[in-house]
């Protein structure tokens, strides 16, 4: 049993020790392991630490905004606080950038001190009234709608991802490539076009925020994805929106030690304008960078969640959130690995996690060495609304280069190779042959279920069998996985024979027959 206080006096009275609490509330090794913990309130900022963050490019604007006020709050000048911060500019940006940014924060840090007096306004306490009734409600409900008909359907605009009136999430490891995934997703969207193999529902107008990398190089990943998949500027043009930069930011909450302030103003914007521009869909990437909280405070992560689910269901769009992973043991990430608070999920009726596959995994499903690079695999990981994807679906970065000469990452489709292409019970039967004949004429030697047996590897007589397409002929993995396969149900297994060259028994396999004979 944990107990947590807070003791908050509004009068001047004698300090309370931790000592003196522990021996009221019996803190002893006697007292059956129950304790307390101490809530001493706000500590100071560890300004080390919040600047080895900031250089390391992690949460850099939250970073940066907490350091700005603790430099206020010491009472340094506006010269001082953006002299000592040029040290954080990070590189793809330029210390203008920074000024601009951290003059924002002192401003804001400012103007926040002379509205409360260096204090943040207490939140409003909640009131609740008197009766359910005199509220205007009357509870429970009958239910007596039985016509389905009448129901409206719900709204896909793409896939099962992104659903009009709902918040999705998109989760992974920085530098796989979701950010591009969603670009590609965007410009499937405007134009109808199915570019990565999933319906394309609703045409529509999309809206890409991104908090995190300059306005450039989000130009660069769009022209690059147009270039791959050949769309043009009048296919987008019109339809699609971008917002991008350090110059540019939304945040839809803050988290005070009065707790969460809401950004009203920016929630009431939004649904003006998302509805006069006929947008369908809006993606923030990322989710950390809309918003100044504990995001391991489920309720604060909720207060923001219920915003951004406002803004959805009053403008009838479909909101897509690009957010971080924990990071994990080298196992692959799923819906529990997305980082901070479960509000967020929990407010999610869609989320998808990826994750990067490694070359070595890449080889071992059957994939050629020089195409294992930059594949990962998008898992569905809470398709509340939707029917579960029965097959996992992969995506590869493949180099594009653009007009200025630079080679950008686009994510375009990537199907596993199929181990069973041009496997026909003709071809099957003839390979199990030339099994059965084993490594010589006279049947003197058999071949081995072992790949480390290396010449007399039984998967070597499918790699080497002349298949009469090109794309059919097997690798090793794929080898590999249909020898498997074979022994597992029987169609191959291990005998011993007499070696005369190794003058000793040793272990072979022949099969038990061949495919489409009755038995």
């Amino acid at each position: 049993v944990v107990l947590k206080m807070r003791t908050v006096y509004e009068e001047e009275r004698p300090r309370v020790s931790f000592e003196q609490m522990g021996r009221i509330f019996k803190t002893t090794p006697e007292s059956d392991g129950k304790t307390f913990l101490v809530d001493v309130g706000p500590q100071p900022l560890d300004r080390a630490l919040a600047a080895a963050n900031i250089l390391a490019g992690t949460d850099w604007r939250d970073n940066v905004k907490k350091l700005v006020a603790s430099y206020v709050a010491r009472g340094w000048t506006d010269e001082e606080i953006v002299g000592r911060c040029l040290a954080f500019t990070l590189p793809g940006w330029t210390e203008d950038d920074t000024r601009k940014d951290v003059a924002a924060f002192i401003a804001w840090t400012r103007q926040r001190e002379a509205q409360h007096g260096g204090q943040y306004a207490e939140s409003p306490q909640p009131t609740f009234p008197a009766s359910i009734e005199d509220a205007g409600e009357d509870w429970p409900t009958l239910f007596n709608d039985f016509d389905a008909e009448a129901i409206e359907p719900r709204q896909w605009v793409y896939a099962n991802h992104y659903l009009r009136s709902f918040v999705s999430v998109l989760a992974s490891a920085g530098g796989i490539g979701k950010t591009s995934l969603q670009i590609v997703e965007a410009l499937a969207i405007v134009t109808g076009k199915p570019l990565l193999g999933e319906v394309v529902k609703e045409t529509c107008n999309v809206w890409i925020i991104n908090l995190e990398d300059p306005l450039d190089e989000m130009k660069r990943r769009i022209l690059a994805a147009m270039k791959f998949y050949g769309i043009k500027p009048e296919d987008v043009r019109g339809k699609l929106f971008v917002d991008a930069g350090r110059d540019f930011q939304i945040t839809f909450a803050a988290q005070t030690r009065e707790g969460v302030i809401p950004n009203d103003a920016l929630v009431q914007h939004l649904i003006q304008k998302i509805p006069e521009r006929q947008i369908g869909c809006v993606f923030i990437d990322p989710f950390v960078g809309a918003h100044q909280i504990n995001e391991n405070d489920n309720m604060a992560v909720n207060a923001v969640v219920s915003q951004i689910r406002d803004v959805a269901d009053r403008t009838k769009c479909a909101i897509g959130l690009v957010h971080h992973i924990r990071k994990g043991n080298g196992e692959d990430a799923n819906i529990d690995s997305v980082r901070g608070a479960g509000s967020l999920v929990g407010a999610a009726r869609a989320a998808r996690v990826i994750n990067r596959i490694a070359e070595k995994d890449a080889l071992a499903l059957g994939i050629e060495p020089l195409e294992a690079a930059g594949i990962f695999r998008v898992d569905d990981g809470k398709a509340n609304l939707a029917p579960p994807v029965q097959k996992a679906v992969y995506r590869q970065m493949q180099g594009v280069q653009i007009a200025n000469g630079e080679w950008i990452g686009v994510a375009v489709p990537f199907e596993l190779p199929d181990e069973w292409s041009g496997m026909s019970e003709v071809v099957v039967n003839e390979i199990l042959g030339l099994i059965d004949r084993g490594m010589s004429d006279d049947n003197e030697e058999f071949f081995s279920v072992r790949p480390q047996d290396k010449k007399r590897w039984v998967g070597q007589v499918i790699v080497d069998y002349p298949f009469a397409r090109a794309e059919d002929f097997k690798n090793h993995a794929q080898a590999k996985a249909i020898i498997k396969k074979w022994v597992d149900t029987g169609l191959l297994e291990e005998v011993e024979f007499y070696s005369a060259s190794q003058r000793k028994d040793r272990k072979g396999v022949i099969s038990t027959g061949r495919v489409g004979e009755v038995r």
